[in-house]
């Protein structure tokens, strides 16, 4: 205090504003080890903006230099209080920032505020505790990539695996957002050695090890394949974008599709055999079967026709899924004659019946099936080439029949004359009798046949021998 007053002065009251106005005015005075002491006491009274000007920042070199308030150039300087500041100047590379030389007064300063701002925060100051968001500044620009190989060859173009190691473990520790300016830098441990940006995985929609750990072992490496960004370090997993509301898989998938500028059904066509077996039962047993995910589903190359080619389902085209076992043995045929495209379940392989389910296909009933597609369809197109599946579809029972093939056109059922009945049979067999009456083709004569048709209209003669329950004889032509 001798060297901050002259013997004329009178101090009747020492206050921190009288120190720091004498400080002022003598400039550089105080020394390295009395810095602490006098910072201290100057801040006593928490008029902190009347700091700017006064020499009480001790550098860890031991050189002292001048506070400023609300300068916005000139040095900046850092000083760390706690463990977690101390990591994250740990990680500062090629900062022109100084570092302060710790003291209590620089750890009691940091619980100071400013308009509710931490006062080490604040920015007012060019003394400041580095925080998450001083660390991109301080990266190299050649650590920033979408995606970057780690090898030898590249060193320096991204962080070494001790520094990765180092700030993760900051991370892990830190809560809220990572902050925007360190987006870009590759800094995020993705399958294949390569690190990535946290602005490539939220555009690619990247699966975390959260997302991972719940799929098979082999699927880290099928959807990188693909071109999936798949994390590997559970402590990156807050950079994830995924909604928890989401499928991931298929959200991870059409993400990537759409940055890569591939559309959907050549997803899986170029994949070899391996990887597209997997990619298959991924998408089989993992999708969370909605009708959000049914049309993406049905674009994928992971349906497999009736010769075993990989297909895709046509967005412009109708499938639907016939309702027996049975049905698809005439897969083909049915085909050609629908105006639909039967997709073959009952008889498919169970990764085949699990895709077709997560596509939104319903399985049409026997009796939707028959007389609202199958028998419209013959009745259209009128060709002896449908008749095996019309004699099916009688053994059906439906609800609905009207015609039946007759020499080879259809003809219908009510003028056509039951010939498993010889008197029927004698009758009928003159054209001049008959009129339009035709006798049935022996194929429909079949026990099973012949009370379908009856029932639809059929010609017939009750006898004895055929109705045991008829005391009288009647001719049917209901």
């Amino acid at each position: 205090m001798q060297a901050l007053t002259t013997s004329s002065s009178s101090v009747t009251l020492f206050s921190p504003d009288v120190l720091r106005k004498a400080l002022l005015s003598a400039g550089k005075i105080v020394k390295p080890d009395e810095v602490s002491a006098v910072l201290g006491y100057a801040t006593s009274d928490k008029k902190y903006r009347d700091l700017h000007g006064l020499h009480l920042i001790l550098l860890s070199d031991g050189s002292i230099e001048q506070i400023k308030w609300d300068s916005s150039g000139g040095n900046k300087y850092f000083v760390f209080t706690d463990a977690m500041s101390k990591s994250i100047y740990g990680l500062m590379k090629g900062n022109k920032h100084q570092l302060v030389k710790t003291c209590s007064t620089w750890e009691t300063l940091s619980r100071g505020d400013v308009g509710g701002i931490p006062l080490l925060e604040s920015k007012h100051l060019n003394v400041m505790v580095p925080t998450l968001d001083d660390l991109g500044p301080s990266l190299p620009p050649s650590w920033q990539h979408d995606v970057c190989k780690k090898n030898a060859a590249s060193r320096g173009c991204h962080p070494t695996s001790e520094w990765i190691e180092r700030f993760w473990a900051l991370i892990a520790s830190t809560p809220g957002v990572i902050p925007a300016n360190l987006h870009s830098f590759a800094l995020v441990p993705i399958t294949r050695h390569q690190l990535a940006s946290i602005q490539h995985c939220i555009k690619y929609q990247a699966l975390s090890q959260a997302h991972l750990q719940s799929l098979p072992s082999y699927a880290t490496r099928t959807l990188s394949s693909i071109g999936c960004v798949c994390m590997t370090d559970a402590r990156a997993d807050r950079v994830s974008p995924i909604d928890s509301r989401a499928d991931p898989l298929i959200t991870a998938l059409v993400a990537a599709l759409q940055c890569l500028g591939v559309a959907i059904p050549q997803m899986l066509s170029q994949l070899g055999n391996t990887h597209f077996r997997n990619a298959r039962q991924l998408l089989a047993d993992h999708v969370q079967s909605s009708p959000a995910t049914w049309s993406i589903i049905r674009q994928c190359h992971a349906f497999e026709d009736t010769t075993g080619r990989r297909v895709a389902l046509d967005v412009n085209a109708s499938y639907a899924i016939l309702p027996c076992a049975s049905w698809e043995e005439h897969i083909v045929q049915l085909g050609e004659l629908l105006p639909w495209t039967p997709i073959k379940f009952h008889t498919a392989s169970a990764v085949q019946r699990k895709l077709v389910s997560h596509s939104g296909l319903s399985i049409l009933t026997q009796a939707s099936f028959l007389e609202c597609e199958l028998l419209p369809a013959i009745n259209r197109i009128n060709s002896s080439s449908t008749e095996p599946l019309l004699l099916k579809a009688i053994g059906e029972k439906p609800g609905r029949l009207t015609n039946i093939f007759v020499d080879g056109y259809l003809h219908p059922i009510k003028k056509t004359v039951d010939s498993s009945n010889s008197l029927l049979q004698t009758l009928f067999s003159r054209p001049c009798a008959g009129d339009d009456y035709r006798l049935l083709p022996q194929r429909y004569c079949t026990p099973a046949s012949l009370a379908t048709l009856k029932q639809h209209g059929l010609a017939h003669f009750n006898t004895p021998e055929t109705d045991s329950s008829s005391g009288a004889h009647s001719a049917s032509h209901t």
